[in-house]
């Protein structure tokens, strides 16, 4: 007699199929963490135009595939950008006593260390409408 018992064409049926289900779980889960990794990255992006001053128009141009695709596009969108910016407005002299304005757009770290190092400057941003 044999130790090891004959699995019947039913139970190996219903085992292929719970590991095809497992696997068709796991690649659905997979697409979709995918999908959120790719919401967060445009929304981090928003953020980052919105902060460097860059018109809207240009998120549709940012690559938002990985991290460090979001990160050069970025960088290469603000520095084509400010070139742009420069030859097209000639570069005028600040003013000697006036303080920069607070930007229009800050992270809850970027007020954060702006209320502990300028507490005037803070109470300023956060008056502005």
């Amino acid at each position: 007699m044999e130790d090891t018992p004959e699995m019947n064409p039913q139970a190996e049926a219903m085992e292929t199929q719970d590991e095809s289900t497992a696997v068709e779980r796991e690649t659905s889960l997979e697409e979709r963490e995918q999908a959120i990794a790719l919401r967060e990255r445009q929304f981090l992006a928003r953020e980052h135009l919105i902060a460097l001053n860059l018109p809207r128009e240009v998120l549709e141009l940012v690559d938002c595939s990985t991290d460090r695709a979001l990160d050069a596009s970025l960088r290469l969108a603000s520095a084509v950008y400010q070139a742009a910016s420069a030859a097209a407005l000639p570069a005028a002299a600040a003013p000697l006593k006036t303080k920069p304005s607070p930007p229009r757009f800050a992270t809850y770290v970027d007020r954060a260390k702006l209320y502990q190092e300028d507490k005037a400057a803070y109470q300023e941003m956060v008056q502005k409408p």
